[in-house]
């Protein structure tokens, strides 16, 4: 039987209702006796008055959320501090089992979806939870959509939900047509939330700025063995302050909770006039609370102290889940501490993070051993690349998004079908904004993020990855042998079209349409038809401007021929793009890698294109047949110890010796130069075998000694210390910028040693020609992976502000082998967890015909130190070629490993979705997007829509508006589905897109 609608259980909470100061407001005050053990005669009251339709807010009795109001009375009982601590809250009421959990909407009928609409047309309704007042809370939607609901948000962070801590959890929630506006704060000079906003307040500190920033600081109180020693950590302007890089010191037990023998003290303004704001801090992280809170005294005075404090109880090893940390993994965690402004104008909070401070917690089990942790403090402030000093580079600025504008807790299992941002439509004070997923404003440090795992990663100054296999089938797609291709000659240059794969009208080609998007500038053309690509070829295929041919087969024997190739412009340097603020206006998945295209002196306005074939040189992508296996080489020469000779050719040359057999005996030092020129030990590794690797890197799990100690020998993290065996983030890295398995390679550049001759490609800036050059930003340095083949390859170093470029040889790898000399033997690795790793301690030999300089690949691994660096071959007289390229930085969004302990908090099944959905089709049956996107907004007006757009009966996501006056500063889009294909503005795209709107 349904329960029958009883309108006092629907009661709306007016301004007049509930307008008392926070510190006047507890939940206690406000709870009702309730306590009855049937659900169904729980109340839902909180005082009086009931505010939701029934329950108690306990794990066993949620809160129900039945109708439009009952919605409302959490986001104003949550934003008036009612519930500081966890409760419970679920939409809809089970009145029949068969119907299941339902909802009452305003024309009194029970429904499946709870709509909004009617009543968000007359009421506003604002985020649950701010930074002041964040949802501690647990929320179960229970798949029910949530229709037509408008927020209209305030600082800091906007979305259905605005900042969820820590101890948040949300999962279920589904918004069907949602609609989130940033209208901008008052511009009277008597509100005080304007005075949030004034443009002195700011993370730069500013020195000479609001007294928010000059009187507000946070001090570490570190014991130094009799004494507590205060330090401030502010940072002004980059100078000032202590930046801990790390607390070394042991844990120490205190009243039974791991801590360090410190804790900070925060100041808050307190000589201002009437000073209408009220202070305080939050951390995203349970590894920092309040000594209160871990009921500690810690000056010994028996008072409730209230100080920061770390509880690494979770990180101590209780427990499977918070045990992943110190499990000698060397693991890292990262935490904030936000300091808070807040005041309370016509019943609303109003805040602003004035301050913040960036933790990282280290295991460090092969230092300190196990069960302790080391921690670095930072005071977050953006700052140049130049300063010295650490910069987070961090600026809490004002987040959107259509679910939440914060996560620091978890999200699980929500979706949105159809949203609307709508920016600084009023009269008010304007605002910036900025979406880190579009569904999340911004992913907290301590959340593993799941939705979209490369996209940190592959836009970090310290990684990179350039797979040539990728980047040919981007641009020419899969051409196949017997394909009919347009081929011709022109002053008795020989070459063919692209035409068939590549055309700039999408209308042509409805099955690959514009995929090149991304290279489209940068690509070789006729000079007649700027749309007509081209590249040279090696035969005479006939006489006549154009003449059908057919593609040959694609076999080892004709691998190196250039019929089937991707040739680029001279004169250019192909890169992600960014623009003077840093935003990227081309994102082509690079990373670090630029490709500096040949120099060629030519006239301005005169042909170029197709009769520049004989200046071009080889700076082409050349497509070959699959490789499915890779050989690891040991062998490295280091030319900053041995001197600029390497191993040479003839049969006088020393070659380093190609081991059969595993020495019984080995330690870290047993690398040690001359060795590794000396002695080369090879692995096979099967790129078959990725795809079941579950994101570990190859030989992550080797049961070889000696193998285990050659790659903690090359092998570091960012801050230059050895990562130890067993990590994910151990062994050879091979994957793509998506962080997805590779299994066979099939394109490479041609490379040569860098030339004398260089490209300026801006003004004081030089890059060796004809080449591939990277920077390493990193102070600890980065681990760089390569696979060629064909000759030696070497990583040279170059001074980019010198015409002469400086080049100068520094490491080689060894990948070509004379069958005179090298009897091709090898070990085999098994990636297999079954296996353990088991790798062979005699070696077995490979057929000559299948292991030959163009036929196998060769894989090694250095590691280079901060600096601007090109990969070549070793010699000028023999062309290597370069399939794979990747530089790990180390960084916590490394590509294929988990640098980030989980302590509980997840983003994980997050969406947005292609068709209406319904209670009935979740979660399984929902018709997911696989997409999301980065954007940054300004102060101007704009709407921004995700909608669905239909095309031959398929269903995209589609992203449009109106940029005029422009309010999109930049914006990243990503798919990921087995179609990755979306349209922006009705243009579409494959997978990724990086513009700046004009």
């Amino acid at each position: 039987m349904k329960k029958p609608v009883i309108g006092a259980l629907f009661a709306v909470i007016g301004v007049s209702t509930l307008s008392l100061g926070l510190t006047a407001v507890t939940l206690g005050w406000f709870i009702g006796a309730g306590g009855e053990t049937d659900q169904e005669m729980l109340d839902g009251e909180i005082g009086l008055r009931g505010y939701f339709f029934s329950g108690n807010g306990s794990e066993e009795y949620p809160y129900e959320i039945v109708s439009p109001v009952h919605l409302y009375n959490l986001s104003r009982l949550q934003n008036l501090g009612i519930f500081p601590e966890k409760q419970y809250f679920q939409i809809g009421h089970v009145f029949d089992e068969e119907d299941g959990p339902q909802c009452i909407n305003s024309d009194g009928v029970y429904a499946d979806y709870l709509d909004m609409g009617p009543f968000c047309a007359s009421t506003t309704f604002r985020p649950i939870g701010s930074e002041s007042t964040p949802f501690h809370g647990t929320f179960n939607g229970q798949g029910i959509p949530v229709r037509n609901l408008t927020v209209t948000g305030y600082p800091e962070d906007i979305g259905a939900f605005g900042y969820i801590s820590y101890d948040g959890e949300i999962s279920g929630l589904i918004l069907d047509t949602v609609t989130i506006k940033s209208t901008g704060y008052s511009n009277s000079s008597s509100d005080n939330t304007y005075k949030l906003f004034d443009p002195t307040i700011d993370d730069l500190f500013d020195e000479h700025g609001h007294y928010f920033v000059t009187d507000t600081s946070l001090a570490f109180k570190h014991y130094n063995g009799s004494t507590y020693q205060s330090t401030d950590l502010k940072v002004i302007n980059g100078t000032g302050g202590i930046q801990y890089e790390h607390l070394d010191d042991s844990s120490n037990l205190v009243s039974g909770t791991n801590i360090y023998k410190g804790y900070f003290v925060p100041t808050y303004p307190t000589n201002v006039p009437n000073d209408p704001f009220t202070y305080s801090w939050i951390s995203s992280s349970s590894l920092i609370e309040s000594s209160n809170a871990l009921g500690l005294d810690l000056d010994g005075d028996q008072n409730a102290d209230n100080l920061i404090v770390f509880n690494l109880d979770l990180l101590a090893g209780a427990g499977d889940e918070q045990g992943e940390f110190n499990s000698g993994e060397n693991m890292e965690v990262d935490a904030r501490i936000s300091l808070i402004a807040s005041v309370t104008v016509n019943g609303y909070v109003y805040s602003r993070v004035i301050q913040s401070y960036t933790c990282e917690f280290f295991s460090n089990s092969s230092v300190y051993g196990d069960g302790n942790v080391s921690v670095a403090i930072y005071c977050d402030y953006v700052a140049p690349d130049t300063s010295t000093t650490h910069s987070t580079n961090y600026h809490h600025g004002n987040n959107i998004g259509f679910l939440a504008g914060h996560l620091d807790g978890s999200m699980s299992n929500c979706y949105v079908y159809e949203g609307t941002f709508d920016f600084n439509s009023g009269s008010e004070h304007h605002i910036i904004c900025e979406t880190q997923t579009g569904l999340i404003g911004e992913v907290g440090t301590n959340v593993i993020n799941t939705i979209n795992p490369d996209y940190s990663s592959s836009t970090t100054g310290e990684i990179g990855v350039m797979n040539f296999t990728r980047i040919y089938e981007g641009i020419r797609g899969n051409v196949t042998e017997n394909d009919v291709i347009k081929g011709g000659s022109d002053a008795g240059y020989h070459y063919i079209s692209y035409d068939t794969y590549i055309n700039h009208n999408p209308a042509n080609h409805p099955t690959n349409p514009s995929h090149f998007d991304l290279y489209e500038g940068y690509l070789r053309h006729n000079d007649y038809d700027p749309y007509n690509y081209i590249t040279k070829i090696e035969r005479d295929i006939g006489s006549g401007v154009w003449k059908d041919t057919t593609v040959p087969s694609i076999s080892e024997a004709n691998e190196t021929i250039d019929y089937n190739s991707v040739d680029f412009l001279y004169n250019n340097v192909i890169e992600d793009e960014k623009d003077e603020q840093g935003n990227y206006i081309a994102n082509r998945g690079l990373g670090v890698f630029k490709i500096a295209t040949p120099w060629y002196s030519y006239t301005p306005g005169t042909a170029y294109g197709l009769r520049m074939y004989e200046k071009f040189g080889d700076c082409m992508v050349i497509n070959g047949a699959p490789k499915t296996k890779v050989y690891f080489s040991t062998a490295e020469y280091d030319h900053t110890v041995l001197g600029q000779a390497a191993w040479g050719s003839g049969a006088n040359d020393i070659q380093p010796l190609r081991a059969t057999t595993l020495p019984s005996y080995s330690d870290v030092g047993s690398f040690d130069y001359p060795f590794s020129r000396d002695f080369n030990y090879v692995f096979e590794l099967d790129l078959s075998q990725n795809s079941d690797s579950n994101g570990k890197n190859y030989m992550w799990n080797t049961d070889s000694m000696f193998l285990t100690n050659y790659l903690q020998s090359k092998l570091k993290d960012k801050y230059k210390r050895a990562i130890e065996p067993g990590n994910y983030r151990f062994g050879f890295m091979f994957r793509s910028a998506e962080n997805k398995a590779i299994n066979s390679l099939s394109a490479y550049m041609p490379i040569s040693a860098p030339g004398n001759t260089k490209y300026q490609y801006q003004t004081g800036v030089y890059y060796p020609s004809n080449s591939i050059v990277f920077k390493i930003a990193n102070d600890g340095g980065a681990n760089v992976s390569v696979v060629g083949n064909k000759n030696d390859i070497s990583i040279y170093g170059f001074n980019s502000a010198t015409s002469s470029g400086g080049v100068t040889k520094l490491y080689t790898m060894k990948c070509a082998n004379d069958s005179t000399m090298d009897s091709h033997r090898y070990f085999t690795y098994d990636y297999d967890p079954l296996a353990n790793g088991a790798t062979s301690t005699e070696t077995v030999k490979y057929s000559e015909n299948n292991m030959g300089d163009n036929k196998a690949l060769y894989a090694h691994i250095f590691w280079l130190p901060k600096g601007d660096y090109v990969i070549g071959s070793a010699d000028s007289t023999t062309k290597a070629n370069l399939y794979y390229l990747a530089v790990q930085g180390q960084t916590d969004a490394e590509i294929g490993t988990t640098a980030l302990a989980n302590i509980g908090n997840t983003l994980t099944n997050v969406d947005f979705l292609l068709e209406r959905p319904a209670k009935s089709d979740f979660p399984n049956s929902l018709h997911k997007a696989e997409f999301d996107f980065d954007a940054d907004f300004n102060t101007n007006h704009g709407v921004f829509n995700v909608t669905t757009k239909t095309v031959s009966a398929e269903k995209y996501l589609s992203v449009e508006f109106v940029n005029s006056p422009s309010f999109v500063t930049s914006l990243f889009a990503y798919a990921y589905a087995n179609d990755p294909k979306f349209y922006v503005n009705n243009s579409v795209y494959q997978q990724k897109m990086n513009v700046i709107p004009v």
